[in-house]
């Protein structure tokens, strides 16, 4: 159990990447506007960083494994580097604000993840509860705010872009499985229907 809540603690972020992934591919399927809002998300995510490693430098409150002489189920990070707030809760929750934004079926999904991310990263020994709340509000405020002034901008940037072909067909949603023969066999069964009618 302890060499699982590492794992999660320090890898579960990479399946909430593929989820992001997947999820931007498939928003795809909706229109420019939900792939426009969930890229705005994903700059959200970056800026939650960025926000959080700032706000580690200003508040400097030390991990609980160096607050405690007690053993921990992962490695203590060095004492310079910060505990408030949950870097890896804050990038957690942002993404899963993303993958919402695009996908609310796969957020449902990514909402449990991060939820046990932000779990183990306490449970392993390297952050207090409340680093963990404060970067998974962090998180979540900063990627609503960008995904909502920072769609109307992508998305005119995707409508621009589509004039060069190959990102008309990344964004292309046509169906694959559409037959190409299906519209002639129509039409000749609309023509049939016709001359019967005229008969």
């Amino acid at each position: 159990m302890q060499t699982l809540a590492e794992a999660i603690s320090e890898y579960g972020i990479l399946g909430l990447i593929a989820l992001f992934s997947v999820a931007a591919w498939r928003a795809r399927r909706y229109g420019v506007n939900r792939l426009a809002r969930g890229i705005a998300a994903g700059f959200g995510v970056i800026g939650a960083y960025i926000a959080s490693e700032s706000m580690k430098m200003l508040v400097t409150e030390m991990r609980p494994c160096h607050n405690f002489s007690v053993r921990t189920i992962t490695s203590c990070p060095e004492a310079s580097n910060w505990s408030w707030p949950s870097n890896h809760a804050t990038i957690a929750v942002a993404i899963t604000v993303g993958v919402l934004a695009m996908a609310p079926r796969l957020g449902l999904l990514a909402l449990p993840m991060a939820g046990l991310i932000a779990t183990c990263r306490v449970v392993v020994g390297v952050h207090y509860f409340h680093d963990v709340l404060a970067g998974a509000l962090l998180g979540t405020v900063l990627v609503i705010l960008a995904a909502r002034w920072g769609t109307p901008p992508v998305r005119r940037l995707l409508h621009w872009s589509t004039r060069f072909s190959i990102v008309n067909r990344i964004l292309s949603t046509e169906s694959p499985r559409h037959h190409p023969g299906g519209a002639h066999r129509a039409d000749r069964r609309l023509s049939r229907m016709s001359l019967r009618a005229a008969h």
